[in-house]
């Protein structure tokens, strides 16, 4: 069901309405009565046509001026929730560009963190007599394979320290 239709069951549910046509966005601003109370025009309101109601309660009642107050309220509210909406939309728009624009720069980081990362994890190792074989696939970041070489020296449990392992 489209908005256009629910707004026509809203009204057709409140008003109960013979007729119901569409009108000119010009044919006003503000809900009004029409001859007698036998119609009632409905402003556009919240991106939805403006309608002219006909004949309330199947023609057995005349719209009155409290329908008119409740219609321009509902009007109201139905611009303003449109409004809001419409800025709930920017707003996401904006932090989808702004996330976007975030993930560019970080790839751009954590290319720089991985040399960097690369280039410390080789001199650190190289001191403690080992090898680094680093393998980065640069179209996907996330494809890692580090591999660290032992050089067969190995050590002598006695002369082992607790410390920082292979810190600086």
């Amino acid at each position: 069901m489209t908005r256009e239709q629910r707004w026509l069951t809203v009204l057709q549910s409140l008003y109960g309405p013979l007729q119901l046509p569409p009108q000119q966005p010009e044919a006003g601003s503000v809900a009004a009565l029409r001859p007698e109370g036998l119609e009632l025009l409905v402003p556009a309101a919240g991106g939805l046509d403006a309608r002219l109601l006909v004949g309330r309660s199947a023609g057995i009642k005349l719209f009155s001026p409290q329908d008119v107050a409740f219609a321009q309220s509902f009007c109201g509210l139905l611009d303003k929730a449109a409004g809001e909406r419409h800025a709930y939309v920017r707003g996401v728009g904006q932090e989808r560009g702004r996330i976007a624009r975030g993930l560019a720069q970080t790839e751009q980081t954590l290319g720089d963190f991985l040399a960097d990362l690369r280039h410390d994890t080789r001199q650190r190792l190289e001191r403690a007599g080992l090898q680094l074989d680093w393998q980065l696939d640069a179209a996907a970041l996330h494809n890692l394979h580090l591999r660290i070489g032992d050089d067969g020296a190995g050590f002598d449990p006695d002369q082992v320290y607790e410390g920082a392992g292979t810190a600086q």
